[in-house]
């Protein structure tokens, strides 16, 4: 037997116990939507698009987006089982050590877009020390690039005092005497 027959032979193994193993009815088991957590930010409105013009439905995919008004609820919420997926950071899935958890598909790759905005009273990263910064929680993107920028130039994260911040609400709180530095 030659190689073209074995491969041959392999390929209608491969076929014949494929169909009978995915075979039967489909709808034998029972549907229940599949609940994803998602927030506003534009890399995860494909959601919400997807649910207006009804592709879930047209493909026939039980799927129930479920909007969060508050992003650092979600993960949460996962972690309790309250939704079966979610929009979310890697840092932040990675962090909360969540068990079985499978990342299906990335959704962008930012190339930097995060930063960090100070006043104009700082001028080297060693003027961070004892200030005030808000993040928009713990286990966030936020926090990790904080985190990473204070690593990067030495500085003790216990240093700096980190101030949770509805991102919805950050251009304001940024002018907050809470926030400003002292």
């Amino acid at each position: 037997m030659n190689v073209k027959h074995v491969v041959i032979v392999l390929l209608a193994f491969f076929l014949v116990s494929g169909s009978l193993c995915c075979s039967g009815d489909r709808d034998a088991h029972p549907r229940y939507p599949l609940r994803v957590g998602w927030f506003l930010w534009s890399g995860w409105y494909p959601m919400a698009i997807a649910q207006e013009k009804g592709f879930f439905k047209k493909h026939n995919a039980a799927i129930e987006p479920v909007l969060y008004q508050s992003y650092e609820q979600i993960i949460p919420d996962f972690a309790a089982g309250k939704i079966n997926g979610a929009f979310a950071g890697l840092y932040e899935i990675l962090k909360a050590n969540i068990d079985n958890v499978r990342v299906i598909m990335q959704t962008d790759y930012s190339n930097g877009a995060e930063g960090l905005v100070v006043a104009s009273s700082i001028r080297a990263p060693a003027d961070m020390i004892n200030k005030r910064i808000g993040v928009q929680g713990a286990l966030t993107g936020s926090e990790f690039v904080v985190t990473s920028f204070l690593r990067k130039y030495s500085i003790s994260r216990s240093s700096v005092i980190m101030v949770g911040t509805d991102c919805r609400k950050s251009p304001a709180a940024f002018f907050n005497i809470s926030l400003n530095p002292t």
